[in-house]
Formats: structure tokens, sequence, C-alpha cells
């Protein structure tokens, strides 16, 4: 089963973090100290961000659309929440079989859809 939410949509559910698409999405802080922007071109640099508690808080943007099989965890969680900003510039991020962010307190901008490739379980 696949779904794809394009902009505007949500689940009719609590909102599902994993299910952002195409909105701006502000939590209850902001990145902290990061100037510069890490661009994000694949699953695998998508895959880093909160492996540790300083990439949590950087500026990230997608170049290009990312192909979310690949992921193997979501960003985020309840020890490190992302403090940071993913700008998606219009991109997607598709076939994810889990949630995309477990524990967001930054900003999510500009993600034009994000396709879901299983029945949806939130975080």
């Amino acid at each position: 089963m696949t779904t794809t939410l394009r902009a505007g949509q949500l689940p009719n559910m609590p909102l599902a973090l994993g299910a952002l698409a195409s909105l701006s999405f502000a939590g209850a802080s902001t990145a902290s100290g990061a100037d510069t922007t890490v661009d994000v071109a694949d699953a695998e640099t998508l895959g880093k961000i909160c492996h540790d508690a300083e990439s949590c808080s950087k500026k990230y943007r997608l170049t290009k659309d990312i192909d979310g099989s690949q992921l193997t965890r979501p960003i985020g969680n309840e020890a490190h929440p992302f403090t940071g900003q993913l700008d998606g510039q219009g991109h997607t991020i598709g076939k994810l079989s889990q949630c995309l962010v477990e524990n967001l307190e930054g900003r999510i901008d500009n993600l034009t859809r994000i396709v879901l490739t299983a029945l949806y379980t939130m975080c």
C-alpha cells in the first residue's frame, strides 16, 4: 500500500511527524547557533541528522528528492529532539516505511510531499 500526502494535507489523527507534507511547522524552540546550512542530497546524509546532539540543532536543506526506504531510523528521539531546521526546497521524501521525525522541536519547511510505503505507524 502506498500513501501520498500532497501540499496542505494532514492525516486524520494526531500530528504524525512522519507524515509532514508541504507545510511549515515550528516547534517549541528553534535551531541554536547553526549559521551554515548542510546540503542533503541522499538518504545517507538525511539519516545522519541527530546521530549526536550537535547535528540535531543544525540547518539542513534538501538538494534533490530522496528515497526514504534507505533510512534506518527517524530523525530525533527522546534524548535528542530535532531542534534545527530542515528546508525541503520543494523536494519529495519517498518510500518511507517509518516516520520521518520522532521528536521535533525545530522546523521543517517546504516539503512538496512525503510518500509512505506501508501502513503508517506513529512514532
